[in-house]
């Protein structure tokens, strides 16, 4: 390899590492991949705990949990990612990040809110479920903004996936949402209709 070449791959690599945010930055996650409604949209939560991407006219412009902040490192805890809930009540309170047991290998990305007595509140019908809010590491890829998300799972063989989700809402008609799973590849693990996908850490503008 010539020098000059070298010098542009190890600039690059370092261009990389510098765009993983740093605790207390804001950023958003963006989906990469999937389908056409998937690809390229931010996550946003349309006031469910699950996060996903929503085809118009439910998918709005605004950035979930855009109060204060969509997404943060803890400062005591870097493998913790903060969330704050886009309607406080009462608030704000700071939530986390959180993959949510749907059965074996197969996790919701979803919000979790502290509870008394170590609980927590991840939505209704879920009190026995299983959380996980620490374990959140950054990867470096040379593409897009050099940084995506993952979750250090001991199988090393899990995956982002947006399953295909119908929602009933209290008012207004039906629609299907895209909700993203972290999935382990295991014996005997089957989910409903899915895409691949990656979710990549994108910059507040």
């Amino acid at each position: 390899m010539k020098p000059t070449s070298l010098f542009f791959t190890v600039a690059a690599l370092v261009a990389s590492t510098l765009s993983a945010p740093t605790p207390g930055q804001g950023f958003y996650l963006k989906v990469v991949g999937g389908n056409s409604i998937t690809s390229g949209a931010l996550l946003r939560d349309n006031n469910t705990y699950d996060l996903g991407v929503t085809p118009p006219p439910y998918y709005n412009s605004n950035g979930y949990g855009d109060f204060p902040k969509p997404i943060s490192i803890s400062k005591e805890n870097a493998s913790e990612l903060l969330v704050s809930p886009t309607n406080p009540h009462p608030g704000p309170i700071s939530g986390r990040l959180a993959l949510v047991s749907d059965g074996p290998g197969d996790w919701t990305l979803s919000k979790a809110f502290p509870q008394s007595g170590g609980s927590w509140n991840v939505g209704p019908d879920r009190e026995n479920a299983t959380v996980k809010t620490v374990g959140w590491q950054f990867k470096s890829v040379p593409w897009g903004s050099g940084t995506v998300l993952r979750w250090s799972d001991k199988s090393c063989s899990g995956r982002w996936i947006a399953v295909k989700t119908h929602v009933k809402p209290y008012e207004g008609p039906e629609f299907d949402r895209w909700v993203i799973h972290w999935y382990e590849v295991m014996p005997g693990n089957t989910i409903g209709e899915n895409v691949v996908v990656d979710l990549e850490v994108a910059p507040m503008s």
